[in-house]
């Protein structure tokens, strides 16, 4: 039989002896807020960098320099180079899915759902593996 409405905002309803139906339906809030709050920050981050720009009238760096590596990032974050914030608040944005993957794995584990733990593990084993082919590319 489907659920009533009531059942489907309590989060309760039918549910089988395999398990199916369980863990995502719980998850999707806990997954939107960690996206929301990985976006956020990176724009409010990005922001302040483009507000330091303007205000001071540059980057921070001498013409035609720009960080690049991470180290070089976060001692501009440092030093409060604008270029180095604007950086990081980019960096923030690519981390974001990195994050909600994370967040994932968390999740899943406390609702005990092996599956998708597994499933989950696997894509983060592989965005690392990708981040550091990526690094040794270049």
């Amino acid at each position: 039989m489907g659920q009533s409405a009531a059942q489907v905002e309590a989060g309760g309803g039918d549910s089988s002896a395999d398990g199916a139906g369980r863990g995502s339906a719980g998850m999707a809030p806990l997954i939107s807020r960690a996206l929301l709050v990985g976006v956020s920050v990176s724009a409010a981050t990005t922001i302040a960098g483009f507000l330091m720009y303007v205000i001071l009238g540059g980057g921070g760096y001498p013409p035609g320099v720009f960080p690049v590596a991470i180290g070089s990032v976060l001692s501009g974050v440092v030093a409060m180079r604008p270029f180095a914030i604007i950086d990081l608040g980019l960096l923030l944005l690519i981390l974001t899915p990195v994050f909600r993957v994370a967040v994932g794995i968390v999740g899943f584990a406390r609702e005990h759902d092996s599956t998708m733990v597994a499933a989950t593990s696997y894509v983060m084993c592989m965005l690392i593996l990708s981040f550091l082919l990526g690094k040794a590319g270049g």
